[in-house]
C-alpha cells in the first residue's frame, strides 16, 4: 500500500514539473498568454473590433531566371532538372507545385515543408530519388 502511495506522489510529481516546466507554451496555445490578453483588454477597454489580419499575398520582386546546369539548384534555377524535382515532389510528397521548370517560391516551400533544404545539393537530390529518374 505504502509503495503504491510513493510510486503515484512520483507519477503526480513529474506531471506536474512537466506542466510548470511548459506552462508558458501550454498558455500561447491555449491563448491565455500575457500578450493575447493585452491585445484583449485593449481591444475590450476600447470598443473597437479587432483590424482585420494582412492579405496572404505577399507581392515580391520579379525573380530573373537563370538555367542552371550544376548544383546547387536554388530559387531562380531553370531548366529540366528543376522539372524533375517538382514531378518528384508532387509524386513523393503531393506538393501541388507547378511542373513548369522554373524555381520559384512555390517551388522552394514545398522543399521546405517537406523537410528538405532550401536549395537542392546533391544530397537533397538523391533523397528525392532523381539519380534513378
Amino acid at each position: 500500500m505504502r509503495i503504491k502511495r510513493i510510486i503515484g506522489f512520483i507519477i503526480v510529481a513529474v506531471i506536474g514539473g512537466l506542466i510548470w516546466w511548459k506552462k508558458d507554451s501550454i498558455k500561447q496555445r491555449l491563448g491565455f498568454s500575457s500578450a493575447a490578453n493585452a491585445v484583449n483588454k485593449r481591444i475590450k477597454g476600447n470598443n473597437v473590433s479587432p483590424a482585420p489580419s494582412p492579405s496572404p499575398i505577399v507581392q515580391t520582386a520579379a525573380i530573373n531566371y537563370v538555367s542552371c546546369n550544376a548544383f546547387p539548384f536554388k530559387k531562380g534555377c531553370k531548366g529540366e532538372s528543376i522539372k524533375h524535382i517538382q514531378k518528384a515532389l508532387n509524386r513523393l510528397h503531393n506538393a501541388g507545385i507547378s511542373e513548369d521548370g522554373y524555381f520559384g517560391p512555390q517551388t522552394e516551400m514545398a522543399l521546405i515543408n517537406n523537410g528538405y533544404c532550401e536549395e537542392i545539393r546533391v544530397s537533397e537530390y538523391m533523397k528525392l530519388g532523381l539519380s534513378l529518374v
